[in-house]
């Protein structure tokens, strides 16, 4: 596949994951912040092949606190069990 093509193809793969990703997440298990933290890594991955870096702030923070919550998540799970 070029390189023009995960340009233009990957954000329809990231927006399911995406709309995957908050869905699962409102099943409340811990586990689904999982589907986020993978999405980010194809947003960083997209960010550097169509250079678009203003996406890049967004993209950092956005996985800060998919990984706060995944610790947050896991720590309220394993203290109810």
């Amino acid at each position: 596949m070029t390189r023009q093509a995960l340009v233009t193809y990957m954000p329809f793969l990231m927006s399911l994951l995406t709309i995957l990703g908050y869905w699962v997440i409102g099943n409340k298990n811990w586990k689904s912040w999982y589907v986020p933290l993978v999405t980010q890594v194809l947003w960083f991955i997209w960010i550097g092949l169509s250079g678009n870096w203003g996406f890049l702030p967004a993209a950092v923070f956005l996985t800060g606190i998919a990984i706060r919550n995944l610790f947050k998540w896991r720590r309220e799970a394993a203290q109810a069990a």
